[in-house]
């Protein structure tokens, strides 16, 4: 899957360098002198354009983040701002966190959704920090970037910050892209699809929280899976409260395709009244698991009930309980 797209991208670069392989070749043909005279001079703006680039070094994000209503009237300049002081509109710069270049680190919004929550909407983003200005035009496969979820609301027509996962250093005091806390950033390598999950994950009657999903794909070591992460809003930050694989594949052993098998197993989550008195004003978080084995004559494909050899092996239930801080595995629910 990850080659098909390398091919893809080879492709399109191949496509570009014959282009201007034809653009140069017109130039020299006699279309007459006016004509030529249009091309250089185009030709020499956007050669001293690209010099001026290269000597400041800075790469200006997109001004439309495409923000989903009521948000839309919304640039993604004003969004990253509202996000962090330190945020620099002209260059898509944030000061506060040095990239492994000790250049301010280029951010960009990677995603966002509305998010209606107590009667009132909300905007989560997830916000990527670019390692090295490399980094700008997209994830190599074997690469990886950091970012962190933000939650906005507007109040008339501003807005405000309500919660933000990353701890920014006070203004004047930048850390490094290498120094950030894993614990509050979210790794994203090129071989992952991430996507926020706003489902009505209820914690409790008064709360609800943000979910991440992460989906891994690397088909030669036959790893391909996917993480769900839910956060929590204490205060003005987001916290990860829980974190487990919703969706996992296991390939037997073999070198070839002939006999071999793919193992998926699927959870579904949904959140109940505490089922202890210990755990009052709490939800529990119950995963029903269903296990199921396919044939693997394909591992460009995946494992359902269309495909051969496909059988239900097993289901189970787990039943998982905030203990004020995280949720964790307890003993399943009676029936």
């Amino acid at each position: 899957m990850n080659q098909q797209g390398d091919d893809r991208r080879n492709a399109k670069m191949k496509n570009r360098s014959h282009g201007i392989d034809r653009r140069w070749k017109s130039i020299g043909d006699p279309v007459g002198v006016f004509s030529t005279a249009l091309c250089l001079l185009g030709l020499t703006f956007l050669f001293l354009s690209n010099v001026a680039s290269a000597q400041t070094g800075d790469k200006p994000v997109p001004e439309s983040a495409g923000l989903p209503r009521p948000f839309a009237q919304f640039s993604a300049s004003d969004i990253l701002k509202q996000i962090s002081a330190g945020y620099d509109p002209a260059t898509g710069r944030l000061s506060g966190i040095l990239n492994k270049e000790s250049k301010p680190a280029l951010v960009r919004i990677e995603q966002s959704e509305l998010w209606k929550v107590q009667g009132q909407d909300h905007l989560v983003v997830l916000v990527g920090i670019i390692a090295d200005d490399e980094g700008s035009s997209g994830l190599c496969g074997n690469c990886f970037m950091n970012s962190f979820l933000a939650v906005l609301k507007r109040n008339g027509t501003a807005l405000s910050l309500v919660a933000r996962q990353l701890t920014l250093p006070p203004s004047g005091a930048p850390i490094k892209y290498e120094s950030l806390d894993l614990n509050e950033v979210i790794e994203i390598s090129g071989h992952d699809n991430v996507a926020l999950d706003l489902a009505p994950y209820k914690l409790n009657s008064r709360e609800t929280l943000i979910g991440i999903r992460l989906e891994h794909i690397w088909l030669p070591t036959s790893d391909w899976s996917t993480s769900l992460s839910l956060y929590r809003i204490e205060g003005e930050r987001l916290r990860e409260v829980f974190k487990e694989p919703v969706v996992e594949r296991e390939y037997s052993a073999g070198t070839g395709r002939a006999g071999r098998t793919v193992q998926k197993t699927t959870s579904t989550i949904s959140l109940a009244p505490a089922s202890r008195t210990a755990n009052r004003g709490f939800n529990d978080l119950v995963i029903d698991k269903t296990v199921i084995r396919c044939s693997d004559n394909d591992s460009d494909e995946d494992c359902d009930s269309k495909h051969e050899g496909f059988r239900q092996v097993r289901t189970q239930t787990e039943l998982w309980q905030f203990d004020g801080q995280r949720y964790v595995h307890a003993a399943p629910p009676k029936r």
